[in-house]
């Protein structure tokens, strides 16, 4: 492919990636994986990329620094550097000897003494890249099968296992290995662990793929199987074996430095399908059988930050398609802390089998479909000299996809439980975009830059917070408007072009020739009208002529009214109304487009109007049946109107009218078309013959035996719900029960043609929701009845709680200080929700999360999950904004907003819960609105404005993961308050 071709593929993948990718999200409590991780695997076996067999001290010095700048050119932070590839050591070990691969001779150091691992961790600062000690744990020595070298004589004098030779066992691939079964063979890797994070400031620990030896047929362990085997098969001792290693050194990590990360990279497939109904659609090596470790185990203990397979496949490889194992590997992470990456095989980048290698894009879809996926937090390359030579444009194409290095690599402060330090990043205007016009006075400008650098604004130093982010509230002149921010030496020209006090004033209208002005005749779009409606006629012709209109077989004479400024021949506006006769027929009846007729001058002129005139006469058998799980309603034809209570799926009522793709139906609510079906027919007079009612520990169930779903209204009162059923002759009510939890009391009055219910709260505010179904004839109401806490830590078991994180995919919501290079709203919404959902599910409660990763989901979407699934709560996240003519930095606080009057009490609830539990958060109140992901009668429903996004001070609070989690708490915190007080 020629070079050109390639560019434009990487370029064209880059604009899916930047739609597809989360925003870029502050890094995690100091526990957590940092996203994005971008590594690359050096490995000093074999001395396969360090050092180079050979070489001096000061070269070796000199290979690390160009193995570091190579990966920066490549948009990595970070490296996974083998230091103990075979028993022996690239740094300095009070354990083990130094390794062989740097002099030629195992337990001899190196001169002068050089300590690579430091080195790379001092030259990794430099440039924001993270180092990982990457360790194969059981692996003694690199003979083979020809070149044996499996004794321990052909370890160094000082070597531990010199000292205890039993812990070894010598195996037919020509090497030596450390027994797994053997407990002093696990401390001996443990203490190593150990030494390691004690003594270097590395980022983690990692081991590889190699635990047992593949083939294990032959590996002799079986005195220590005999010794330690406890009655378990020895496949099962060994997996146990394993995991006992594993667990030991995330324990030992975590005892010492808990910012330190341990993870593992193992095979790519646990278990194929065929042997393990919990295994991938795969048929390759198996790490569960052959080499006797459970991955997938670990991941569900929790024994590992981090989990990254080797998925050294292609997409669309039949015996282990890549798409196949992530999306295993996804599903096994969820619901876990452990977090997933992917470890690539750029080392097949160029080979001819599978030819998928030849292609240069495959990598890079890979990482595509990682970032669609969404679950997987980072990707490690194995193969740096394909990276560093470019094959096949490797290095540039991750360059085109990680930015080159010159994205901000965010890592958490350790000063200050998680706040973001972003280094090396530049000088940019988040929001609103360069060349921004604006009809208002004022605007603000955020953006950010290096906290290391001052800002200036049209030469005056700007303020800043700590992450070095601002906001300048700026007057507009009319016209275009020039602020030149530097920082650093880079220097951004921002312009915003203000509109107020330009001319906006159109050239007076000039009609040239006697006629009608065009657009003027009426109507001017087609309208329905139902029979006695009054038709607006009026157009623009010349003042001194006469106008008429034909309609519907009549002659209607418009009177001339006020004059038009024209220039050319004088004008004036005519108009006239026409009242609609009846006519035979039913339906939508086309009446026509109204023709005006010009006398001026003795010459006549004629124009008929763009809109059709249509007579709607109803059906009286015309009924519709709303198809919708629940249907909007509203007092007008337009989704401007009011609305009003919903309709359950099954009302059904007689049209009245038709207008604007709207049915109105005969109660006198509008119903939208696309939410019915229409049935002709005859409704039965809609008599309420019996009303009976049953309870649950949940659920309160009053049933109406009724033919006919009638429309219905829902007075909500702090006391009282109030249903009236609209043409509908009623019955009277129970006597509610003493001993139910929900209601006091039961009553019933006819209103008219209307039956009136009334249910008395036997707590002020205190109802939960509801859901409507009506079968051969009986409507059931089914009430939540209120639920207390449990006892013990499990506060929320039984409860259903739905968590929504708002905006998402295609939407990111209000930008922050950093743009699209830092958090959005979406991010920070998902972000809060990720967390509250690991705080409900330690209460005890289930969770329906409304997405797990950046991905669109529409409002009704939303909806339609609450409806189905009729949880207790639902929960939104959402973080706020406002337009540029506010001065943002002093706009900041929390906000809990609901639709439904019933969920106020949960509303008021939580804001008061959040100022209380989040210190020096301001408060904003509470807010009823039309929110369309509140408007819903299942459950009290709530919407929670985190804070101001846009606020630059507010964002560094916002973005700040230790707050975050304290936010999840306090959310949590507020469902349990609701649970108590209501």
């Amino acid at each position: 492919m020629p070079r050109t071709r390639k560019l434009l593929s990487v370029l064209l993948l880059l604009i899916l990636l930047v739609n597809l990718a989360p925003a870029a999200r502050p890094a995690e409590a100091a526990e957590a994986v940092p996203e994005e991780i971008r590594g690359v695997w050096i490995a000093s076996v074999y001395n396969i990329d360090f050092p180079k067999p050979g070489t001096t001290t000061s070269q070796q010095k000199q290979q690390i620094i160009d193995i570091l700048d190579t990966a920066q050119s490549a948009g990595l932070n970070a490296v996974f550097f083998q230091v103990r590839p075979t028993g022996d050591a690239l740094y300095k070990s009070s354990l083990y000897p130094w390794s062989e691969v740097l002099t030629g001779t195992q337990g001899l150091a190196p001169k002068p003494l050089f300590d690579p691992l430091q080195v790379m961790i001092d030259e990794g600062k430099k440039r924001g890249i993270a180092i990982h000690a990457w360790i194969n744990p059981y692996r003694l020595t690199k003979g083979s099968a020809s070149n044996p070298k499996d004794s321990i004589w052909d370890l160094s004098s000082t070597h531990p296992v010199r000292q205890n030779p039993s812990i070894a066992v010598p195996y037919t691939d020509g090497k030596l290995y450390l027994n797994p079964g053997e407990p002093a063979a696990q401390n001996l890797v443990v203490e190593g662990v150990r030494e390691l994070v004690k003594n270097y400031d590395i980022a983690g620990v990692v081991f590889d793929d190699y635990f047992y030896p593949s083939g294990t047929d032959k590996f002799d362990d079986t005195a220590a199987y005999k010794k330690y085997g406890g009655g378990l098969s020895l496949a099962d001792w060994r997996r146990k074996n394993t995991t006992d290693l594993v667990r030991k050194t995330y324990e030992a990590v975590k005892a010492i430095d808990s910012s330190c990360l341990f993870g593992v990279s193992p095979s790519g497939i646990w278990q194929n399908s065929k042997n393990s109904e919990l295994g991938s659609a795969t048929n390759g090596f198996e790490s569960y059988s052959q080499i006797y470790a459970d991955t997938r185990g670990w991941v569900k203990e929790g024994i590992l930050d981090y989990i990254a397979p080797q998925i050294y496949w292609p997409i669309g490889y039949s015996a282990a398609d890549y798409q196949v194992l992530v999306d295993w590997w996804s599903d096994v992470c969820d619901g876990t802390d452990v977090k997933l990456m992917i470890s690539h095989a750029a080392y097949k980048v160029g080979d001819s089998s599978p030819a998928a290698w030849t292609d240069p894009m495959t990598i890079p879809n890979q990482i595509a479909y990682n970032r669609k996926k969404g679950t997987v937090s980072g990707s490690i390359f194995y193969g740096y000299s394909k990276i560093s030579s470019n094959t096949l444009s490797l290095r540039d194409n991750l360059a085109t996809l990680f930015g080159g290095g010159s994205l901000p690599t965010v890592t958490p402060d350790p000063g200050d439980g998680g706040s973001q330090v972003f280094e090396n990043h530049e000088l940019r205007i988040a929001y609103p975009s360069n060349n921004y016009k604006t009809e208002y006075e004022k605007t603000y400008i955020i953006g950010s830059a290096d906290s290391r650098y001052p800002v200036t604004m049209n030469g005056e130093t700007v303020a800043r917070t700590a992450s070095g982010h601002f906001a300048c509230f700026v007057a507009l002149e009319p016209g275009v408007n020039t602020f030149r921010f530097a920082s650093n030496g880079k220097t951004i020209d921002y312009k915003v072009t203000c509109t107020k006090g330009q001319s906006t004033t159109s050239a007076p209208y000039q009609m040239d020739s006697p006629g009608f002005k065009s657009g003027s005749l009426a109507p001017t779009s087609s309208k329905s009208y139902k029979v006695g409606d009054k038709v607006t006629l009026s157009c623009i012709a010349p003042s001194e002529g006469k106008v008429i209109a034909n309609i519907n077989g009549t002659a209607v004479a418009l009177n001339r009214g006020e004059s038009v400024s024209t220039e050319g021949i004088p004008c004036s506006k005519f108009t006239a109304t026409y009242t609609l006769p009846a006519k035979a027929g039913i339906g939508r009846i086309t009446v026509g487009k109204p023709e005006y007729v010009l006398s001026y001058g003795g010459k006549t002129y004629k124009q008929s109007a763009a809109g059709t005139v249509t007579l709607f006469v109803p059906d009286p058998q015309l009924t519709v049946q709303v198809t919708a799980t629940e249907s909007i309603a509203r007092t007008g034809p337009s989704s401007n109107d009011s609305r009003i209570t919903p309709l359950a799926k099954g009302v059904t009522d007689y049209v009245t009218d038709e207008k604007n793709g709207y049915y109105k139906l005969r109660y006198g609510g509008y119903v939208h078309k696309d939410n019915v079906k229409v049935v002709k027919q005859t409704l039965q007079k809609n008599t309420i013959t019996k009303v009976t009612g049953t309870r649950t520990e949940k659920i309160t169930d009053i049933r109406f035996t009724m033919p006919v779903f009638a429309p219905y209204k829902l007075k909500q009162n702090s006391d009282s719900m109030v249903f009236t059923f609209y043409n509908t002759v009623g019955k009277e009510a129970f006597t509610m029960a003493s001993s139910n939890p929900l209601f006091s009391a039961f009553s019933f009055k006819q209103d008219g043609d209307n039956a009136v219910y009334t249910l008395t709260l036997k707590q002020k505010d205190g109802f939960y929701g509801y859901s409507m179904s009506h079968e051969n004839g009986v409507l059931s109401i089914k009430f939540k009845n209120p639920q207390d806490l449990a006892s013990g830590s499990q506060t929320l078991a039984g409860k259903l709680i739905l968590v929504d994180a708002g905006h998402g995919g295609s939407d990111p919501g209000a930008m922050g200080p950093m743009g699209k290079d830092g958090p959005n709203e979406a991010a920070l919404n998902l972000l809060v929700a990720k967390e509250l959902e690991t705080a409900l599910k330690a209460r005890g409660a289930t969770v329906i999360m409304t997405r797990t990763q950046d991905t669109s989901i529409t409002l009704d979407e939303r909806s339609a999950i609450t409806r189905t699934r009729k949880p207790d709560l639902s929960i939104s996240i959402h973080h706020n904004s406002l337009s540029s003519n506010y001065d943002i930095q002093k706009y900041f606080g929390i906000l809990t907003m609901y639709s439904e009057n019933f969920s106020s009490a949960f509303a008021k609830t939580m804001q008061q819960t959040l100022i209380a539990e989040l210190d020096g958060r301001k408060d904003s109140g509470t807010r009823q609105t039309g929110l369309a992901v509140c408007r819903i009668m299942d459950c009290p429903s709530i919407l929670i404005e985190m804070g101001y996004v846009s606020n630059p001070y507010e964002f560094e609070l916002l973005s700040n993961s230790a707050e975050i989690k304290k936010e999840a708490a306090a959310i949590a915190k507020g469902v349990e308050n609701f649970f108590v007080k209501y």
